[in-house]
């Protein structure tokens, strides 16, 4: 994971109006595990762009064959807060209207009632940050309060990893407070990318046809086979394709944004303060930073340093240097605790939730639950993350799905995965 600094809980949260200017560098990040659905190609790839760019040319005075070219919009710029902010003062602007729909969260159905169990840990705040949030996008909403749901089942009393971080001295009303705000928040960053960059709909196979075309009409080098990118069997494609990502070459991670989109998605990206020479996957990957950035601007910084991390974009393991042990740094090395925890909790019901719902679209098609667990595992043991918390998380859902009758396996591959996470769960590992 990336480093984090040290987090300071302020209990002075502004008013919604209360706006900050919250500039933000855009980090390097590394490849995402998680793919995207396959897709039969047309008989066009870029049948989407205008004509006009079916040229392809690399930018002006940059190397053809770098994709990723040091020139960024100027740091000065940059503002994630700012489609945020624009569409909480439209909100605001009738606040009737703001209130209804305020009422209306709280009682969707979605995610288990989650919202109505936040509202004894809620602000005015943060209802009216989840209204901006449903405003935007209601898809990525709903996504939210199901691992906002998953991340409520774990920090229970009655729960495992609720009883672990009750030995650590960590479940309180101020844990329960940031995880479901961390939870429920943690893709609010995705304010900051236009729609059309969120629901692209190409698979990597679609991807890794346009970078081969992006490379022909420079005259380089193909960064994929194509007789494996035309292959029928989508078995072998996905081998080929996860094969190459470990390998370096990602799909989504190879052609600039403004020559595989059309000029009005190109022109969003510069109003939302993105430079268009970035890649799709570097766009989708700065929704993290944006979300630390707003979350940082209402006060709330730990579950800013909990929700910006929850992708683990580099594959680093989150490790803590232990404080000395006086009463002045047992509150931080808490905190430190805290986010640690949090963040593994996070992470695992982000990545499950993803794995079994259908409608996560740039995803592969749902996962059997025991499939989707036995994928958690070997992500937890990929990040040498393994710890007494991993073991509690997997315990948890594994009870989860016993209450849903879901654990019984109906084909080799599940019967292996069940043998995988009663493995896991036997073998407790500690930190």
């Amino acid at each position: 994971m990336l480093g984090l600094s040290k987090a300071y809980l302020s209990s002075n949260q502004p008013g919604f109006s209360d706006y900050k200017e919250c500039h933000i560098s855009i980090e390097k990040f590394s490849q995402i595990t998680l793919m995207t659905l396959f897709e039969t190609p047309g008989d066009d790839i870029f049948s989407h762009v205008p004509q006009p760019s079916l040229q392809l040319k690399p930018p002006k005075n940059h190397p053809a064959d770098n994709f990723m070219p040091e020139h960024h919009i100027p740091e000065s710029s940059l503002n994630p807060c700012k489609n945020f902010n624009a569409i909480a003062d439209q909100l605001n602007q009738s606040p009737h209207e703001l209130k209804e729909r305020i009422r209306h969260l709280k009682n969707i159905p979605d995610g288990e009632g989650i919202l109505g169990k936040a509202d004894a840990y809620f602000s005015a705040q943060h209802w009216e940050m989840a209204a901006v949030l449903d405003e935007y996008d209601h898809k990525t909403f709903i996504h939210s309060l199901r691992v906002a749901s998953i991340v409520d089942h774990f920090i229970r009393y009655d729960s495992a990893t609720g009883h672990y971080l009750d030995e650590r001295a960590l479940l309180t009303d101020d844990t329960v407070r940031e995880m479901l705000s961390a939870s429920i928040f943690h893709d609010i960053g995705k304010t900051a990318i236009p729609h059309q960059i969120l629901y692209d709909g190409r698979s990597r196979q679609a991807w890794a046809l346009l970078s081969n075309a992006w490379k022909d009409q420079n005259g380089l080098e193909r960064p994929f086979d194509q007789n494996q990118l035309e292959q029928k069997d989508a078995a072998a494609l996905e081998r080929y394709l996860s094969e190459a990502s470990r390998q370096g070459q990602d799909p989504l991670d190879i052609v600039p944004a403004y020559r595989a989109f059309d000029h009005a998605t190109t022109i969003e990206l510069e109003k939302s303060g993105i430079d268009p020479h970035m890649t799709f996957r570097k766009i989708l990957e700065y929704h993290e930073q944006a979300t630390r950035a707003i979350l940082q601007s209402k006060k709330m910084s730990v579950a800013a340093a909990i929700a910006s991390h929850h992708h683990d974009y580099n594959h680093e393991p989150l490790k803590w240097k232990p404080l000395p042990s006086t009463e002045i740094h047992q509150h931080e090395q808490n905190r430190a605790n805290l986010i640690a925890d949090g963040l593994s909790i996070l992470r695992s019901a982000d990545i499950y939730d993803a794995l079994t719902t259908p409608d996560r679209d740039y995803y592969k098609p749902p996962f059997h639950p025991l499939i989707a667990m036995s994928i958690l595992i070997q992500d937890i043991e990929t990040s040498e993350q393994t710890g007494t918390i991993h073991q509690r998380i997997i315990t948890d859902l594994y009870q989860k799905l016993k209450e849903r009758n879901e654990t019984q396996p109906h084909s080799d591959a599940e019967i292996q995965a069940l043998e995988k996470i009663l493995l896991f769960i036997k073998n407790e590992k500690r930190p």
